[in-house]
């Protein structure tokens, strides 16, 4: 395909700047008898089609505000489970909410007392480091307990 002329490129400026049809091709130097080619060109359809839909957002801040935008016209349609994916998603990404997976304990009921205190001791050293660095979902925890019970 042929990239847009400098004259297409001013028509779908002016339209993206609110003109209507006709005085954006009037201001691109158009006669009216081009309006209807113009506007069925595919070039120039795919130039308005990517101005009305930009490109989604990339960093979790603009994800956030874009969930934040969905939310607010769910409500207005009156979708409330639009609504509700909005917020959850949007907790998520906050790490309000956290995925939980099934973990499988099974090689702890045969762990000796001594060998489950020391994984215990072990998990604690984690989460207390991982409290330490900043994790967010530690971050109101008290520290935790080095020291097994006997």
């Amino acid at each position: 395909m042929n990239p847009m002329s400098m004259t297409m490129q001013a028509f779908v400026e002016r339209m993206q700047a609110g003109d209507t049809p006709a005085a954006a091709a009037l201001a691109a130097g158009y006669p009216d008898s081009e309006l209807e080619r113009l506007l069925s060109d595919q070039r120039v359809r795919l130039a308005l089609a990517a101005a009305q839909y930009p490109a989604p957002p990339v960093g979790r801040d603009e994800v956030i505000a874009q969930l934040d935008t969905d939310h607010v016209l769910a409500i207005a349609e009156g979708q409330a489970g639009a609504a509700v994916a909005a917020t959850l998603g949007k907790a998520k990404l906050m790490g309000l909410i956290v995925e939980q997976s099934k973990v499988e304990v099974s090689v702890i009921d045969r762990l000796s007392p001594e060998a489950a205190r020391a994984l215990l001791v072990e998990i604690r050293r984690e989460l207390e480091a991982r409290r330490v660095a900043g994790d967010p979902l530690l971050k109101d925890r008290p520290p935790a307990r080095l020291v097994a019970p006997a």
